[in-house]
Parts: C-alpha cells; structure tokens; sequence
C-alpha cells in the first residue's frame, strides 16, 4: 500500500501545483484579455478567407468544367453536338469558297474575252498599215515620189565592194518612205537637218491627217526628223497645211491633225526643218498621207 498512497500524492502534489499556476495566471487579467482578443480578431479573418473560397475558388472550378465538357471524354449526345457544329461551319466555308471560286472563274472569262478582243484589233491594226488607216501617200495606193527639191541623197549602207579594192555604193532611195513596210536602217537618208520631199497621193483627196514614222533600234536618234511642215501642192500653188514636231519620247508612229483646206490636192510635200542633232544627216523611215475625221492630235 505504500506505492499507491505516493502515486497518490504525487498526482495531488501535480493538481495542486497545477492550480496554484492557474489561479497565478488568472491574477494578471491584461494578459488573459490580450489573448482573447486576439482570438476574437482571428474569427473574423477565418470567416472572410472560407467565404473568398467558396465564392471564387469553387466558382472557378465550375466555369472551367462547363467551358472543357465538349474536349472532355463525355457522354456521346456531347460529342455528336459538337461534331453538328463543327459541320455546320465548314459547310458554310465551303459555300463561301464555291462562291469566291465562281466569282475568280467569272473574272477569268472576261479577261480572256477581252484579251482575246484586244488581241484581234491589235492583229487588224498591224495587218492594217500598223495604224489601222489608209495610207494614201504608200506604194499599195498608188503613190509616188515626184522629187526631192534642194536635198542630197546620203548614200546607202548597204553597198558592194569588189576584189577588195572597188567600192560600189548607191544613194539612199526617197520611195523607201512609202513603202508599207519598215526594217531597221532602210530609210531615206539626205544631207544636212533640212530637206524636202514631193510625193503624188495615189487619188486627189481632202488631207486631214499625216504620219511620220521613226524606228527606235539604234542608240543615235539625233538623225531622226524634229521639226517638219506640211505642204498641199495643187497646180504649182502651194498651200500649208501646218508645222508639228516628231516627239523621240512618244510612240514610233505618230499621227497629226493638219489644218483642213476645202479642196482636194493630188500632191503633198514633207519639208524637214530640222532634225534631234545630227548635223550630218536625217533618216525618215516612212511618211503617210490619210484622208479621215479621227479625234487625233
């Protein structure tokens, strides 16, 4: 018995140290306030931070499960509405790219259409004298050169020597301008910047337009006619028909309107004046003569 009786009064000597403690603690009432203050602030805290979970962290959760059921392995109801709306948008795509398909088609048909129209007028013009006017003044129409008053021929390139030693050249020929056909070189050559040439039109008629032509093929064009007039011969009476300029940087064959005169003239006359700079000689490859009311220059 006497092992039990001191387990005892051990375990009383512990409850009552225990107590004194106690009592000792609850004699300093800030301290017991300041801890329970301090627990009365953290229930709060605790209550904001659970509501911020449920409203925003649960929240989440169900917006990502809503907007991932149709990538999720579902139910097949799922899966079959996505694959109709999937369907039905490429369904629209493929309307939309057989539409722009007939509109690029449609587009192609006309452009081949024009092309091939602007092709066949471009062919009638060429086969047409190139400008698709009649030429009265060209050898097809009975034209002629008459003479070529105070002009010296240049002579031609194209001559023939012979055993090396003998030279045979001939001048530069002033029907070359009116045939219907032009080459590079073959051209009327003369003397000088100034020159005249008479030609005999095929038929009287009322001249309305003329022509100067140029080929552009070599790297000197200052032999090229600038400044030229026009001149209607009737019966040894002269009568000007205008001045105009040959422009290097327009077209090969440029057509103008001269100042119309009410008669006919069997006869015409190109006078240069003067050429782009070549002080030894100007070249005209070819002259016509028209007779029609066109809006040209």
């Amino acid at each position: 018995m006497l092992v039990p009786k001191t387990i005892e009064s051990v375990l009383l000597s512990f409850l009552s140290w225990t107590w004194t403690e106690f009592k000792i603690k609850m004699k300093r009432p800030s301290t017991f306030w300041y801890y329970f203050w301090q627990c009365l602030y953290l229930i709060p805290i605790t209550i904001s931070i659970y509501y911020c979970q449920t409203i925003f962290i649960n929240g989440r959760n169900r917006r990502y499960t809503e907007e991932t059921n149709l990538d999720a392995a579902g139910p097949k109801e799922t899966k079959w509405e996505k694959l109709s709306y999937e369907m039905i948008y490429l369904r629209k795509e493929i309307i939309h790219l057989k539409d722009e398909l007939e509109e690029i088609r449609s587009w192609k048909a006309d452009m081949d259409q024009n092309f091939e129209d602007k092709l066949g007028v471009t062919f009638d013009k060429f086969y047409s004298d190139q400008i698709g006017i009649f030429d009265y003044a060209s050898d097809y129409a009975g034209g002629a050169i008459i003479s070529t008053p105070n002009t010296i021929s240049y002579p031609s390139k194209y001559g023939l020597r012979l055993f090396g030693m003998f030279d045979l050249s001939v001048d530069s020929e002033p029907h070359l301008i009116l045939h219907h056909t032009t080459f590079p070189s073959k051209c009327y050559a003369f003397y000088g910047h100034q020159g005249r040439i008479q030609v005999a039109l095929g038929r009287p008629v009322v001249i309305t337009h003329v022509s100067l032509e140029h080929l552009r093929l070599r790297e000197d064009l200052r032999s090229a006619p600038k400044d030229f007039e026009i001149l209607g011969v009737e019966e040894n009476r002269e009568e000007s028909l205008g001045n105009f300029v040959y422009d290097l940087d327009d077209s090969i064959i440029q057509t103008f309107r001269v100042t119309l005169k009410n008669q006919t003239f069997r006869k015409v006359e190109l006078r240069i004046l003067s050429n782009h700079g070549n002080d030894e000689l100007t070249c005209v490859y070819r002259f016509r003569v028209h007779s029609l009311n066109l809006n040209l220059k």
